[in-house]
């Protein structure tokens, strides 16, 4: 049976959501990096576009991929430390559709890798617009509550007994200063593993740890602009198409981990795309 409009347009909205739950989610951002969109072109635009907030703002089905998949897990082959995956999906209240648009509130569960316990419950609030064709051309992702999937919390219990004492025996600051230290060293790892030839940022490791920690820490609220953070986000793309996302990791930013004002945050029409009929 031909299912109506607002069903197939639900259908459609759930199976993004439930595609989250690694290791799916890594394995679609690997297919999708190798030219391979078959996971979600039958109901997704090749060139969708939107705001995963605060990522940024994407323009084509292999940026919304990338970035919002890349979010629930390491790619395969991609460091894990201080990683967590998401599990499992729940809605809170149904998906809800009207004139070829859909909104819903998201749960996932989030589980450390190191302990491989529930970290926290993070949630998102999406609303997707859909063609004349019922494929999905413009969004609008927002993740909330992501203080809980800060390092702080995620990446201590990660420690050998050892380095964790000595994490414990610091004061606030001096944890903070730890965990700058920590990340800023695994993503000047990556960029010097993988962005070689004409895709290196740093002349040497020495010289990305000294930017690395002359800027920003930041908080995932931050992943947009010009701080650790952002570059820590890009850093694990970065290992699966050092092409595309080593410029992310250099000091210029590569026009993602860069300064912004506030209007830049503006004037992004979504509701074109969508059909009226």
């Amino acid at each position: 049976m031909k299912l109506d409009r607002a069903e197939y347009q639900r259908e459609a909205v759930d199976r993004i959501h439930q595609s989250v739950v690694w290791p799916g989610s890594g394995a679609i951002v690997v297919e999708f990096e190798n030219g391979n969109y078959s996971a979600l072109e039958d109901i997704m635009e090749i060139d969708v576009f939107g705001r995963i907030a605060p990522v940024g703002i994407f323009d084509s089905i292999l940026g919304t991929a990338e970035y919002y998949y890349g979010l629930a897990g390491p790619p395969p082959g991609a460091p894990t430390d201080g990683r967590i995956r998401m599990t499992s999906v729940t809605y809170p209240s149904p998906i809800v559709c009207w004139e070829n648009k859909c909104s819903v509130s998201v749960e996932y569960h989030a589980i450390d890798f190191a302990t491989n316990s529930v970290v926290f419950n993070f949630t998102q609030e999406s609303h997707f617009n859909f063609n004349e064709n019922d494929k999905i051309c413009s969004y609008q992702i927002s993740f909330v509550r992501l203080s809980a999937f800060e390092f702080s919390r995620v990446l201590p219990p990660q420690l050998d007994p050892g380095t964790r004492a000595y994490y414990d025996s610091l004061p606030p600051a001096g944890q903070a200063a730890f965990i700058h230290q920590a990340i800023a060293n695994g993503v000047c790892g990556i960029e010097a593993s993988v962005c070689l030839g004409g895709a290196d940022q740093y002349p040497s490791f020495e010289e990305c740890m000294g930017f690395m920690l002359s800027r920003e820490f930041g908080t995932w609220e931050q992943s947009d602009v010009d701080t650790v953070m952002c570059r820590y986000l890009h850093s694990q793309l970065a290992i699966v198409s050092p092409a595309r996302h080593c410029p992310h990791l250099g000091p210029t930013g590569g026009g993602k981990c860069i300064p912004r004002t506030d209007e830049s945050y503006f004037g992004l029409n979504l509701d074109d795309c969508r059909d009226k009929n």
